[in-house]
């Protein structure tokens, strides 16, 4: 019955690890496609000017006097989503116990001193054994348990930490593109002016 509670603890820590390292994995694809979808959103942004205005002297004109304003406010914002993510998987390490210590010799120890009291009480051992071994088996019982519960704990907070990250790059891409219709705006009123 203890290796079996060994096992399970051990497996229950492997599956965190791989579900901890599954995230990062994702949250390094989503800030890829980030990343991909920000140079998308300025070249359309571009490509829709140069459909409307042409791709004369003014339109080149205007579009790099407010180049290096969108990809000033591109970089600040992917920074944003960077440390966003980054702080999601900090907090994915720091609120994941996968550490889930069963300590044999302490286990051990009090299996025996609850036989060492059996031997002592002459009077009724087989009763005395019998406690003890209910004794244990509710320890063991409540013990699996617990690790059962930790791992679903951790399987809730890394879900909620996944949601998480996948909301910094939604925020991050509702901003982005806010800020990109703005300049684009203003190359178009550049263009009209000039």
């Amino acid at each position: 019955m203890w290796n079996a509670i060994k096992n399970l603890a051990e497996d229950t820590m492997k599956k965190i690890k791989v579900w901890i390292e599954q995230v990062k994995v994702k949250a390094d694809r989503i800030l890829q496609e980030f990343e991909k979808r920000l140079r998308e959103l300025k070249s359309k942004a571009i490509a829709i000017i140069q459909n409307m205005f042409g791709d004369n002297g003014i339109v080149k004109k205007c579009i790099q006097k407010q180049n290096e304003k969108i990809d000033s406010i591109l970089k600040r914002i992917l920074s944003g989503i960077n440390s966003c993510i980054s702080d999601k998987i900090n907090q994915l390490q720091k609120q994941t116990n996968y550490q889930i210590i069963l300590d044999d010799t302490d286990i051990m120890l009090k299996i025996e001193a609850k036989l060492n009291k059996c031997q002592e009480k002459k009077e009724e051992p087989e009763n005395c054994l019998l406690g003890v071994r209910k004794e244990i088996a509710e320890e063991t019982n409540e013990m699996e348990n617990e690790i059962l519960k930790r791992r679903v704990e951790s399987r809730n907070i890394i879900d909620d930490i996944l949601d998480a990250i996948v909301s910094c790059s939604t925020q991050g891409l509702i901003e982005a593109s806010s800020n990109v219709t703005n300049v684009t705006l203003e190359i178009i009123n550049c263009i009209v002016e000039s």
